[in-house]
């Protein structure tokens, strides 16, 4: 049994350029990583970025680690103590292996120079760690930040790559509204959501958006749902997806749209987000609504994407009350979500304890991660590509 989560990395511009794999498992770590990739492939699990990955010591007694791992696209990350026999260290970089130094305090530096990068995490660091740029001469520098600010300041520090969850955090300005195109998207999904579903009013607002219409037809029309006839038509993609499924895949471009201007990774937090809770809403009598579990966690980032705050954003969608009542914090779909977010944070005991109280297997959330993980790549993707 494991769980991961994936931590993105981003550059200065917030371009994605790679994932921190942190996990719990059960047996040895190659094992899991066997697993893992077994499962959802390396390509959607690094989408063909670089993976650091958290290894313990014993890992390094294997001769045979390029062929288990990609040297191209995996690197290890490790504190410099673990490898302090230069023969180890040797061995590792023979194999082509990149190494990731873990560095607590400034006393280390001189001795991870020969590293291929240099992690130092903000919250832990002892000392200043915005002098590191100008005085280490060696790999390249990742820095662990949470806050926009402090992500500010390390740009401006000279540092080089960018890890946590900053990029999600709103910059919520006061008096703020949707602008005229969002408020507009928002509207159709009112419309959608609607007990008396006027499909013509519908069409007619999609048509006026050029950008939704041809989005969602290239999408609907794609390797991914491989419908033998070609959907030309709104409402052809209605009548043969159904109600429920129509609006589920309007949603998902809808949050596309939401999120311009900002890093995509958002939409994919987002969207794995929303796959969990739907699945994970069936181990709890909660399968009838498991569309509205997928909603909490699809919207659960709207303050990242509109920087409006998500008491104001509530107003502006339809959803139920329950659903509304959840993305504040106290609602029905609470604990599930709050079970995904250790996951995220890789807070294995609070996971534990929350998927205690709920009374699922933890074989089940495994399952679930993964299925989350695939379904927001493959669905992304393929909306990407239109």
């Amino acid at each position: 049994m494991s769980f991961i989560t994936r931590i993105p990395i981003f550059k200065k511009n917030l371009e994605l350029f790679g994932y921190e794999i942190k996990g719990f498992y059960e047996g040895s770590f190659m094992s899991c990583l066997e697993e893992c990739l077994n499962t959802i492939g390396l390509n959607v699990l690094s989408k063909e970025k670089y993976l650091f990955l958290n290894v313990p010591p014993e890992i390094f007694e294997f001769d045979n680690l390029r062929d288990m791992i990609p040297p191209k696209k995996a690197i290890f990350i490790v504190n410099p103590s673990q490898i302090s026999n230069k023969e180890i260290f040797k061995k590792l970089k023979n194999q082509g292996i990149m190494l990731c130094a873990n560095v607590s305090d400034l006393s280390n530096l001189e001795e991870v120079k020969n590293f291929d990068y240099v992690k130092i995490s903000v919250s832990s660091f002892q000392g200043d760690w915005t002098k590191i740029p100008s005085i280490f001469n060696g790999g390249k520098l990742l820095v662990e930040v949470n806050e926009k600010p402090i992500f500010n300041k390390a740009v401006t520090s000279g540092y080089e790559l960018f890890e946590g969850d900053f990029f999600i955090q709103p910059e919520i300005i006061a008096r703020k509204e949707l602008s005229p195109q969002k408020a507009i998207i928002l509207s159709i999904l009112q419309d959608v959501r609607q007990k008396d579903f006027d499909f013509s009013k519908i069409e007619e607002k999609i048509k006026k958006d050029p950008y939704l219409t041809i989005k969602l037809l290239k999408f609907i029309n794609s390797a991914f749902f491989s419908f033998k006839t070609t959907i030309t038509s709104i409402r052809q993609a209605l009548v043969i997806l159904g109600q429920q499924e129509f609006v589920r895949w309007l949603t998902l471009v809808i949050l596309g749209k939401l999120n311009e201007g900002k890093p995509e990774e958002i939409v994919y937090r987002a969207s794995e987000r929303a796959r969990f809770m739907e699945l994970i809403s069936n181990y709890v009598g909660l399968y009838e609504r498991s569309q509205e579990a997928f909603l909490v966690g699809l919207f659960s980032l709207a303050p990242a994407m509109t920087d409006i705050s998500m008491e104001e954003f509530i107003k502006e969608v339809p959803v139920t009350d329950d659903v509304k009542a959840s993305l504040l914090g106290n609602g029905i779909f609470t604990d599930l979500f709050n079970l995904r977010l250790s996951i995220e944070n890789a807070n294995w005991m609070e996971m534990k304890k929350i998927s205690e109280k709920l009374g699922i297997n933890p074989n089940k959330i495994e399952i679930i991660i993964y299925e989350s993980i695939k379904w927001a790549h493959e669905s992304l993707l393929y909306i990407e590509k239109t």
